[in-house]
């Protein structure tokens, strides 16, 4: 189960991401990918088991995939 300290940590991670957006026609994007590879980061760190990739896959991600902000 997910405590306070995973959600405050997710929370963190997505508000992060923001740093990383960019603007097209007065449209904000959020590259997703560096959303993953963060979660990816923190839940690896939790478990030595964690499987990246299928997590990837889970998320639909890809190479270059985004999402409007």
């Amino acid at each position: 189960m997910l405590s306070r300290k995973h959600y405050t940590e997710i929370a963190k991670i997505i508000n992060k991401s923001r740093e990383n957006r960019y603007e097209i026609n007065m449209v904000q994007f959020i590259p997703l990918n560096g959303i993953v590879n963060d979660l990816i980061d923190y839940f690896a760190e939790d478990n030595d088991k964690f499987d990246a990739e299928r997590f990837r896959v889970a998320c639909g991600v890809k190479q270059q995939e985004e999402i409007r902000g």
